[in-house]
């Protein structure tokens, strides 16, 4: 008799247990999987972006035709816009104006694509001298100025404007005309934009 109480009480007792697991295989199956890297306090995480170089003069007739956010790391962005003329838009030709203006990177990937850029002379760009760099490619000139924000880390501290087929004279106004915004670092406005951007 106590055996068959014994029996029957070992028989509840694995019942539960195997209710009990069950439960909690049932609660593990419907959460969605960890992905690698993915962050595991719920919150997405805060997105930086480079202080922006910006020009506040172009040449007579060009516009800014495009503006994009740069991925240097999950967490890192820099800020690369264009200036052009309206009708390369739509038809870019050897002889198209454009300027480009970039915030953040690094020196040998923003001269790479020129095999002959050398330095024409010195400019100044927010008060540092500079080398104004010429070259051509694909049979249109270049004209590149790079810079170096002191106190800033990498890649941030890199900061470059291109000109393509734009003359000297117009070049240097431009570069000129250079000022860093420092406001638009890190913030959830600027991640949400970078997300919309990367996608």
């Amino acid at each position: 008799m106590n055996r068959a109480l014994l029996i029957g009480t070992i028989g509840c007792l694995v019942g539960i247990l195997g209710y009990v697991s069950y439960g909690v295989l049932v609660r593990l199956h419907d959460e969605p999987p960890v992905l690698s890297g993915q962050n595991l306090s719920g919150r997405p995480a805060a997105k930086s972006t480079c202080a922006q170089a910006v020009v506040t003069r172009v040449p007579s007739g060009m516009e800014q035709s495009e503006r994009k956010l740069v991925p240097f790391s999950s967490t890192q962005l820099g800020v690369n816009t264009v200036f052009s003329d309206p009708s390369s838009k739509a038809e870019p030709s050897s002889r198209s104006r454009t300027i480009e203006v970039v915030s953040g990177g690094y020196v040998d990937e923003l001269t790479e694509s020129y095999d002959d850029l050398r330095p024409v002379e010195t400019v100044s760009v927010i008060g540092q001298p500079v080398s104004l760099l010429a070259g051509s490619l694909l049979n249109s000139t270049v004209n590149v100025v790079i810079w170096r924000q002191s106190g800033v880390a990498p890649p941030c501290d890199v900061h470059a404007v291109l000109g393509t087929n734009v003359s000297k004279q117009q070049f240097k106004a431009v570069v000129k005309s250079v000022r860093v915004d420092r406001s638009g670092a890190s913030s959830t406005r600027s991640a949400n934009l970078a997300d919309r951007n990367l996608r």
